[in-house]
């Protein structure tokens, strides 16, 4: 089965902030990173968007998603919001994370530590 496929919108959620500030900042050689004395370099979401992630965690539907397919779902909200389309009845959206479901992998690793 061959389809045709357009790609209407991206979007991204970063230290930068979205698409269009992490764009930026790339093309001007910015990372937003911090460097911690126990974690490395680790950045910090703008508090606009960090509030957007606690609204979604106090919903009751997404309550139980780990914070990184929060993210994900956000940035993918982004990319629609972007988007040429007017109508969402033939509109589909894939969101990714190269970590997976973080949250919940840390808890685990924890978790074994402290037992054994």
């Amino acid at each position: 089965m061959k389809s045709t496929v357009y790609i209407s919108g991206v979007g991204a959620l970063s230290s930068a902030g979205g698409i269009d500030e992490s764009w930026q900042s790339l093309l001007a050689g910015h990372h937003c990173l911090s460097n911690t004395s126990d974690l490395g370099y680790v950045g910090k979401l703008p508090s606009n968007y960090e509030s957007m992630v606690s609204d979604l965690e106090h919903q009751k539907d997404f309550r139980s998603y780990d914070r990184v397919c929060l993210l994900a779902l956000l940035a993918s909200r982004e990319a629609s919001y972007r988007s040429d389309k007017d109508d969402f009845n033939n509109y589909g959206t894939i969101y990714g994370s190269s970590r997976g479901a973080t949250t919940a992998l840390e808890q685990q690793h924890n978790r074994f530590v402290s037992s054994g």
